[in-house]
């Protein structure tokens, strides 16, 4: 038994990444490669280097790439490119880390591209969550999201869904508060109306050929559909309550969804896209 399996058998939201696999070996060496070009340019521009800018753009990349996996799991490049524009953006600012990994839970949640029933230990970490993204104006709909992806799933407890919500709604009463919406500046205003128009005429996912982690299901393109459409939600929302951080705040977010306009041709073999085992786990089972 593989740590795969091992992993599948401890989490239903896990997933793992086999280097051997070419775009998962692009996300991990990319991602140090934003993070050291990062590093030695504020050393250049400022004098001393920043790490913090440094490192948050090796994980905002990263992050980028992986929801990218969710949002379109045919089309590697389209990670690929995601990691690259995840990574700038994290130039104009450190984006919110914690929100965006709380944003890949929920499309992963509603892609259900792990193909593994959820665990204990995930009702856990999803009921945190979903408390955590409560806590800022820009990740209630991220909550809401997940909230809506779990609900979806056959599997969970039927406790979990009202739980979360009701964490979330309470971490919002008591640490974030109501804010005040505003206007954004031009360059934001342009940049995020850009995004959502993009991310509204790639919301459909015509078809869709990989399999799960798991490989005992395919992908459902119209769970990738509902998982892109919540990705312009988030950022709408996001532009109306934080107009002037949103954008820097969700660029993981923003920069796998500008990806989706990009036209690449699919690359996959009837596998999930971030592990090549599946597809051996398919024609196991197609044996038996």
């Amino acid at each position: 038994m593989g740590y795969q399996d091992h992993l599948h058998q401890l989490t239903g939201l896990g997933r793992p990444i086999d280097v051997r696999e070419g775009s998962n070996l692009v996300a991990v060496l990319g991602s140090a490669v934003i993070g050291a070009l990062i590093f030695i340019g504020t050393w250049i521009a400022d004098g001393s280097p920043d790490l913090i800018v440094s490192v948050a753009g090796a994980i905002g990349g990263f992050l980028s790439w992986a929801i990218a996996r969710e949002l379109d799991p045919d089309r590697t490049q389209v990670a690929n490119l995601a990691l690259v524009a995840g990574g700038l953006f994290a130039l104009a600012g450190p984006p919110a880390l914690l929100v965006a990994g709380v944003a890949l839970l929920a499309f992963r949640v509603i892609v259900n591209s792990v193909g593994t029933d959820l665990r204990p230990v995930d009702w856990v970490v999803l009921l945190a969550a979903a408390a955590y993204a409560g806590t800022t104006a820009i990740g209630w709909l991220i909550s809401l999201a997940l909230v809506f992806g779990v609900g979806r799933r056959p599997d969970r407890p039927r406790w979990l869904p009202p739980l979360m919500a009701a964490a979330s709604i309470a971490t919002a009463v008591l640490v974030a508060g109501v804010p005040e919406p505003g206007v954004p500046g031009t360059g934001v205003s342009v940049a995020l109306l850009t995004t959502l128009i993009i991310g509204m005429w790639r919301s459909r996912a015509a078809t869709v050929t990989s399999r799960s982690d798991s490989g005992t299901r395919s992908i459902q393109a119209t769970d990738v559909s509902v998982a892109r459409l919540a990705a312009v939600a988030i950022l709408a929302f996001g532009a109306v309550l934080a107009p002037e951080t949103a954008g820097i705040a969700l660029g993981p977010i923003v920069a796998s969804t500008l990806a989706l306009a990009v036209p690449c041709r699919s690359k996959v073999a009837g596998a999930a896209p971030a592990d090549s085992r599946s597809a051996e786990v398919a024609e196991a089972a197609a044996q038996r």
